[in-house]
This record gives structure tokens, sequence and C-alpha cells, in this order.
């Protein structure tokens, strides 16, 4: 074996395992008897719905005994849509990190945040979720189909809200949601937020847990609601099964008349399959079918398996948006073959969510321009070079370097062109009936001097992030990043020349490796600093 040939192979280990991103994951709960039905429905427009009721009502037989069951939803001035389900479960969300289930303080700025809208709320931000607390703060359910685990039995029937009502912080007192008679001069921002006793107990108390940016990674309404009562299910009793046309309607929320239009059932099935396709490439312990049944009253059966054993899972482009369709389609063009491409979306998508597009659209961009200095690849092997430079992520710290400058800059221009009165300008000033809050009173708190609009809700104290200081605390984490960094430059070195490491000959070979070894020690440098210890950077 010649000298060249036993450097190539010392340089590119065959047999080395390359480090994977972290799975986005925050792990949350969801309520059991809530996970069953839709708040809203499923449609574009719920103006329609305001003061009105949808009601559902179907024979079940439980506990060995056919039952009526019955589902009855109540909208007011302000009917819900599904983002407001969304936030519903943000508030899960933080009143379980507070341990404030029936009373959290909270502001607007730290329910955008848990939301991945990490800058100070804009007007229309505001404005929407002051408007999904109204649609909360009015919506009334009533149903027998509640059952409770520890006794293993099932409701008479409840009727109950959601929310009872939320505060708002201003400079002298606590303001309930506006009426005719209230002034909007003084207020801050948003205070506490009180949830119904009886809504607490019967559909949130006895939780399930949930995987909250899992739900927020499928975007759609469809597979979102189709994740939160499959994970019910599977993780509950392994496989369920309903007929389709009557999941869509009591389950989905679909109108009536939308599902009565389908002159056949195969379409609706058709319609329904790509986004049962999202939830099972995004979530790995359920599966979704649905198939033919002749024992349904529809011919058609919809079918939720838990899938923990990790069952390889069929392969398809149903699931993908229009966005992902599109960016499969340029990394096909660039030479990746299909099935590598298409794994290559679904891992960019559960691991860097919708920051996935933009980055794979970075990379390209960069792998061209390297291209074009000269740097010489094998056509028959363009792809797998790219396909390396995603596995091995060459091009992030990069991206993600610019990515941040671009959110500074974009903060910069906020500050420096500020909405005057934002809260005061945003609220609607329709007069609305008041609330009556629990006889209980809460004692007054004085509210910080400063905007809290401005400022996080829980303010962390960070240091400067050094090098060296940071290899002194962490050298274990220090040892695992440069080792991996170190293995991925002397592959790109093999395959790509040193350009890829040495910026273009302006660093040397070692000042290039640690430039990225820097940023992610950076990186578990700020998530240390949030309390997760755990934390093992994307690279």
């Amino acid at each position: 074996m010649s000298k060249e040939k036993e450097t190539k192979k010392h340089i590119v280990p065959v047999k080395k395992e390359p480090l994977t991103p972290e799975r986005q994951s925050n792990m949350s709960i969801d309520g059991f008897n809530l996970a069953e039905f839709s708040l809203s429905p499923l449609t574009y427009q719920t103006r329609e719905f305001a003061h009105k009721e949808l009601f559902y009502e179907w024979e079940q037989v439980l506990d060995g005994e056919l039952r009526q069951c019955y589902f009855k939803i109540s909208y007011g001035e302000t009917p819900p849509n599904a983002d407001t389900e969304d936030y519903l479960l943000l508030l899960f969300f933080l009143g379980q990190i507070k341990n404030t289930p029936l009373a959290l303080e909270t502001s607007f700025y730290e329910i955008l945040k848990t939301k991945g809208i990490d800058y100070t709320p804009n007007k229309q931000q505001i404005h929407s979720i002051i408007r999904h607390l109204d649609a909360l703060m009015d919506l009334k359910i009533e149903t027998n189909f509640i059952y409770d685990r520890k006794t293993k039995k099932w409701n008479k029937g409840i009727k109950t809200g959601v929310i009872s009502g939320y505060e708002y912080k201003s400079k002298k007192q606590r303001l309930k949601r506006l009426s005719a008679s209230d002034t909007i001069e003084d207020i801050q921002e948003l205070d506490t937020i009180y949830f119904d006793p009886a809504f607490y107990k019967y559909f949130v108390a006895d939780n399930i847990s949930f995987d909250l940016a899992t739900y927020f990674l499928l975007e759609n309404p469809t597979p979102k609601r189709m994740y939160r009562f499959g994970n019910k299910y599977a993780k509950n009793f392994g496989s369920f099964g309903l007929d389709l046309v009557h999941f869509c309607i009591t389950r989905l929320g679909m109108k009536k008349s939308y599902v009565d239009g389908f002159k056949y059932i195969s379409k609706l099935a058709s319609k329904l399959r790509p986004h049962a396709s999202r939830v099972n490439e995004t979530v790995d312990e359920l599966e979704i079918t649905i198939q033919k049944d002749k024992k349904q009253p529809s011919g058609y059966k919809i079918y939720f398996c838990d899938n923990t054993e990790g069952e390889q899972k069929k392969a398809s482009l149903e699931g993908f948006t229009k966005a992902e369709k599109k960016l499969y389609e340029e990394l096909c063009k660039e030479g990746i073959y299909p099935s590598p491409a298409r794994n290559l979306v679904v891992k960019l998508r559960t691991y860097l969510g919708r920051l996935g597009a933009a980055y794979a659209e970075y990379t390209i961009k960069a792998f061209r321009k390297y291209e074009k200095k000269g740097l010489k690849i094998d056509k028959k092997n363009r792809g797998g070079v790219l396909l390396q430079a995603f596995n091995d992520h060459w091009y992030y710290p990069a991206f993600m370097e610019w990515h941040n400058s671009k959110e500074k800059r974009e903060e910069a221009k906020a500050l420096k062109y500020p909405e005057k009165n934002a809260v005061q300008q945003v609220i609607n000033q329709k007069p609305q009936q008041t609330l009556n809050f629990p006889k209980k009173e809460t004692p007054i708190k004085k509210p910080k001097a400063q905007d809290a609009l401005k400022t996080p809700s829980v303010e962390i104290k960070k240091t400067k992030f050094r090098l060296e200081k940071f290899k002194e605390l962490y050298p274990d984490v220090f040892a695992k990043i440069y080792q991996y960094q170190l293995e991925s430059a002397k592959r790109a070195l093999a395959t790509f020349g040193e350009a890829i490491v040495t910026n273009n000959g302006k660093n040397t070979f070692d000042e290039g490796v640690l430039q990225r070894v820097e940023f992610y020690c950076h990186q578990c440098h700020r998530e240390f600093e949030k309390g997760r210890s755990d934390y093992f950077p994307p690279m």
C-alpha cells in the first residue's frame, strides 16, 4: 500500500459514525380527555361561528354497555381557531414549568418566546394573543365523554368554561378584560391568566406526556390534531381505530357539509393521507393508517398504532409541504439520489424546524461558490459530496452566524423605529361584558418600572464567553467537540481540499478547526446558562 493511500485511509475513518444534531424536543402535557376533541372548527374562517353551538351525538359501547355520547361546544363573540388551541397548549407548558396551573402569571413576551418567537412582541402579535384569550374565555364545553382513569368510571356529564379570565398589569392597578368603563392608557403588560377549576379538574389534571416541539413541526392543524388524538390512544391503549367520517366530524372538527360534499369516501381518505404521512414522518413512535373496512359505516377506518419499536415506515412525499417538495426537487437536481434527498428533508425538518429550508439553501449556495473557485469534483459523485457536506455540517457554523446577525439587524431596526404606545393601540376598544372573577381576592403586586414588553419575564444572568475559560470548566465537552470537528475537517480536506477548512487560505488548518470548535462551545455556553446542563450542540 502506497504512502498516499495510507494517509487517505488515516484521514477518512471508514467505520466512524458522525454525530447528529440534537432532535428538537420540548416535553409538555396534554389533557387525557382534552386530546379527544377539537375546540375549534377545522376551517380557514371561524367568524361565522360567533354566538353559535356545535353539537355532536353518537352511540358507543363503553364498559360493555351501549351508551349515548355527546359533545357540545358553545362560542361567544370571538370564536376560536386552530391557533387558539396552540396557545392553550403553550399555557399548559408554562403552567407545568411554574407549577401554577390555575393562576398563571406570564407575559406577552414569554408566551411568544415559548412558541419560538424570541423578540419584543409587535402590535399585531399582542392583538393576536388577546383575541385568543377572549376566545378561550367565551368558550363553553358540555360533554359526558369524560373518563376518570383512577376510578375507571365515565362521568355522567359536565359543563365548564376554559379560562375564567385574565388580567392586565398597569401602573396603578390590575384591570380585568376591558369594558366600556375601563381605561387603557396605563396598561403595560399581561399579568395573570385564570383557568376554570372545573376545566382543569376534568380536562387537564389527568394528563399525558406530549412533545410540544414535534407538535409545532407539523405546522398544519390537521396533522397536529391527528398527532394529539393518536398520542392519547397509542400511548395508553397500543392501538385504536375509528370510522373515518365519524373521526373527521366529531374529532377533527370538520364541517359536516364539507364531509358530505365528498361523493366518494375514497376521495376524503386521499385528502387525509398526506396529513397522516406527515405525522408518521415526524413522530417516530406513532403510525397512522387509513384503510378500507367494510364493517365501518363509511367503509373506511383510520387506525392509530404505537410504533415505539421503530418499525420501518413507508417512504413517500405525501406529507411534504410545498416548500419541502421544492427543496426535495432542488436536492435531486444537485445530484443527491431521491431516497437520501427525501430522508435529508425529513431530518432537516425534525432537527431544525423552519430553519431547515434556509439552512439547505445556504449550504447549496456555499457549495456552488466553492465549486466556482476551481474546486474539482467528479460529476458522478457530486451528489454524494454535497450529501456529505450536509451530514458533516460543514456550513452550519457559518449559516448560524449569518442567521444571528440577520436577526440582530432586524431587532436593531425595530428599536430604531419603535411603534408608539403599541399596547394602547392594539387593544380592542369595542365595549364587552366584564368578567366575574373568583371571589378570592388576589393580592396586588407592584409592577416593575420598566416596560415588560421589552424585557423577558425571567432574566438570566449572562457571563461573557471565553474559550479558554469554557475549556477549563467543561473539558469533556470541549474535547468531544474538538475531536469531532477535527475528524470532520480531515474528511473535508480529503474530499474538497483545504479551502473549505481554511476559508480559501485566510486561516491555517488548525485555525479553521479552532474557529468551528469555538462556535459550538459558544452554543453550549449559552444553553448551560439557561440550565440545560445536558445540552450538546447540533453538528
